[in-house]
């Protein structure tokens, strides 16, 4: 099926008000068969939704786009997603770092946290009226 027809046909069952949970099952066939921009045109809308789900369709979105267009392009993407629905405040996107290696997935979680409290303070104390 060519991938305008797809996308009506998906935008469709959006409208209805299907929930984006069972909409997200659609596009992943699409992603193994290697039709990456499509399952990017896909999930990328899914990704308002203020939950865990948004979060997973942000994060599969990321990794499409990454196949497509190259880690540069999808990290300026996610950044622009992810502040605009308010998921990160400004000083967040500082934070934002993106690896497929634990180690310095782990690494950069500590050193960002001994940036931020160098006295060791406790990080379930929010110091920003917006992280509440």
């Amino acid at each position: 099926m060519p991938d305008d027809e797809v996308l009506l046909a998906f935008e469709a069952l959006e409208r209805s008000g299907l929930p984006a949970r069972g909409l997200s099952h659609l596009w992943y066939p699409f992603e193994l068969e290697g039709r990456h921009e499509l399952a990017f045109r896909m999930s990328s809308g899914l990704t308002s939704a203020q939950s865990i789900a948004g979060v997973e369709f942000l994060t599969a979105s990321y990794q499409m786009l990454k196949q497509l267009k190259g880690d540069a392009q999808a990290l300026d993407w996610i950044r622009g997603r992810l502040l605009p629905q308010g998921m990160v405040s400004p000083e967040d996107l500082e934070l934002l770092m993106i690896t497929d290696d634990p180690a310095e997935a782990v690494k950069s979680v500590l050193d960002s946290y001994h940036r931020l409290y160098p006295a060791g303070g406790n990080p379930h104390e929010p110091e920003k009226p917006d992280a509440r």
